[in-house]
């Protein structure tokens, strides 16, 4: 399902932290917003856009061995940058 997020969506961002990983150099970041009482989430991708996710639920239910911490937009934001430089390095190699 596509979810249309308003412009004035508040985010809870989140680090996805694997073995290795940690909450300022996270796996993965997560995203959850609220709208009609009901939670939505995402995580920003490889296709460099934030796209739908369960990740959020299966760690809170304790379906994953990974761990989600809050972490501040400047995390979030560095978190992007470096996934936009590992894709153009490997465009550039192939």
């Amino acid at each position: 399902m596509v979810k249309e997020v308003p412009l004035s969506t508040e985010y809870t961002y989140y680090a996805i932290i694997r073995s290795g990983w940690t909450a300022d150099r996270p796996f993965a970041v997560a995203r959850e917003w609220h709208s009609d009482g009901l939670p939505w989430a995402e995580t920003y991708t490889r296709d460099l856009r934030w796209e739908a996710t369960s990740v959020l639920t299966a760690i809170r239910a304790g379906r994953s061995d990974d761990d989600a911490e809050p972490i501040a937009e400047d995390v979030v934001e560095r978190f992007i940058a470096r996934m936009k430089r590992s894709v153009e390095l490997k465009e550039q190699g192939e």
